[in-house]
C-alpha cells in the first residue's frame, strides 16, 4: 500500500464487505500479527531449552491465530512444530467447530486438539470445570504444563465485569445489580452493600493500583465527595471517578489457570483504553451495535436494546492484571512488541507508515 490513507480506506471497505462481522488485529494483519506471536514463542522456547512447545489458546474465534501460528512454525521451525501440542479452549461450540475446520483445511490436525465440550475459563471451581481442566492437562498436554503458553487475544475485553459505585454520602462501596421493572421489559440498576467476596478482593486490587496514580487524581475524588452531598440512588448521582467496572471474570480465569495449569506462561493482548466509551466509570465499557454494511454505533448504556444485540467490551488495566496475576510478568505496547518480534517491513507502506505498529495504539501485550 502507498500510505496511511490507502490503508484506512481499504480497511473501511473491508468492514463494509463483512457486514455484521467483527475484525480483530489478528485478522486485519493476517498472517503478520500471528507470525510475531510465533516468533516470540520460538525465542522463549529456545531460551528456556523447553523439550516440547505447548500452547493453550483461549477464545480462538475462527481459528485465525492458531492456523497462522502453526503455519509459521511448520515452515520455519519444523523440529519444534513436529513435537509441539496446541489445544484450543472456547466457551462456544460454534467457535470450536470453526477452529476445527480451519485446522483441518491447513492440515495441522496432528499437533492440534480441542476440548470435548466448550469450557468457560471464568467458571468457579466445580465438578464440570475440574473435569474439563483435567482433560486439557492430562490428555492434551501429557500431564505437564510447565512453561506451557496460554494465549488470549482480545478475550479479556469480553470477560465478565462487576460494577461497583461509591456512595457519595457514606463513602462506602456498593455493588450494582440489574432487575426488570415490575411492568414492562425495561431493565434498571439498583445498588446494595457488597456481599460477594470476589468483588471485595478485586476491588482491593484496583484501589491498590489507583494509589499509584498522580496525586491530583485522588484530590479530584476528594473534592467531588466534599461538594456532592446526595446519596447514590440513580445513575445521575454517579461520576466517572466514583464508578468502577471490576475484572472479576479475569480474576477467576487467572485463579483457574494457577490451579489447573501450573507453571504456565501468559501471552495476552487487548485494549488498554477505550476513550470513546459513553458511560462513566473507571474501565467503563463500549457497548457497540452493528448494522448492515459494518456501520457501528455506540449505545449510552449496557441496559439498552435487546439482550445479545450488542457487543460489550471493556478496557484492561494491565497494572491490575499484573497484580491479579501475583505481580508476575510485564506489559508493553503493541508497537513495542511488534517492533521486536514482527518480520522486518511487515505491513509497512511505501511512505514508511506501519499500521501493524501504529494503528492499534490503545492496545498492549501482557507476557509472563
Amino acid at each position: 500500500m502507498a500510505d496511511k490513507e490507502e490503508y484506512t480506506e481499504t480497511l473501511a471497505q473491508k468492514w463494509t464487505q463483512l457486514g455484521k462481522q467483527w475484525l480483530t488485529p489478528v485478522e486485519i494483519f493476517k498472517p503478520h500479527y500471528a507470525n510475531a506471536i510465533a516468533r516470540y514463542l520460538i525465542e522463549e522456547t529456545k531460551k528456556n531449552h523447553t523439550a516440547s512447545l505447548k500452547v493453550i489458546e483461549l477464545g480462538g474465534g475462527a481459528g485465525t491465530a492458531a492456523v497462522d501460528i502453526l503455519n509459521y512454525l511448520r515452515a520455519n521451525e519444523p523440529q519444534i512444530y513436529e513435537s509441539m501440542k496446541y489445544c484450543s479452549v472456547d466457551v462456544s461450540e460454534v467457535s470450536l467447530s470453526m477452529q476445527h475446520d480451519a485446522i483441518l483445511k491447513a492440515k495441522h490436525e496432528n499437533v492440534w486438539r480441542r476440548t470435548r465440550k466448550p469450557v468457560d475459563v471464568t467458571m468457579q471451581k466445580c465438578k464440570n470445570t475440574e473435569e474439563s481442566w483435567r482433560e486439557i492437562v492430562q490428555k492434551h498436554m501429557d500431564g505437564s504444563t510447565e512453561n506451557c503458553f496460554v494465549l488470549g487475544f482480545e478475550i479479556l475485553d469480553n470477560l465478565v465485569h462487576d460494577k461497583v459505585i461509591m456512595s457519595v454520602k457514606t463513602g462506602d462501596w456498593m455493588q450494582a445489580r440489574v432487575k426488570r421493572e415490575r411492568e414492562g421489559k425495561d431493565r434498571v440498576e439498583f445498588y446494595e452493600p457488597i456481599t460477594d467476596e470476589e468483588i471485595k478482593r478485586v476491588l482491593d486490587k484496583v484501589v491498590e493500583v489507583r494509589k499509584s496514580l498522580p496525586i491530583w487524581t485522588h484530590l479530584s475524588d476528594a473534592v467531588k465527595r466534599m461538594f456532592k452531598k446526595r446519596d447514590v440512588s440513580s445513575t445521575a448521582d454517579l461520576t466517572r471517578n466514583q464508578t468502577i467496572y471490576l475484572p472479576t471474570g479475569c480474576s477467576f480465569a487467572l485463579q483457574n489457570l494457577r490451579e489447573f495449569v501450573p507453571g504456565h506462561r501468559l501471552v495476552f493482548a487487548d485494549f488498554d483504553a477505550l476513550p470513546e466509551a459513553k458511560m462513566d466509570g473507571l474501565n467503563a465499557p463500549v457497548v457497540a451495535s452493528q448494522g448492515t454494511g459494518g456501520k457501528t454505533y455506540d449505545r449510552n448504556s449496557y441496559l439498552e436494546g435487546v439482550v445479545g444485540s450488542s457487543d460489550v467490551f471493556f478496557p484492561t488495566c494491565f497494572d491490575t492484571l499484573k497484580l491479579l496475576n501475583e505481580n508476575k510478568g510485564i506489559h508493553l505496547t503493541t508497537k513495542e512488541f511488534m517492533e521486536k518480534y514482527s518480520e522486518r517491513g511487515a505491513c509497512e507502506t511505501k511512505t514508511g507508515y506501519n499500521p501493524l505498529h501504529n494503528d492499534f495504539s490503545n492496545t498492549r501485550f501482557y507476557l509472563s
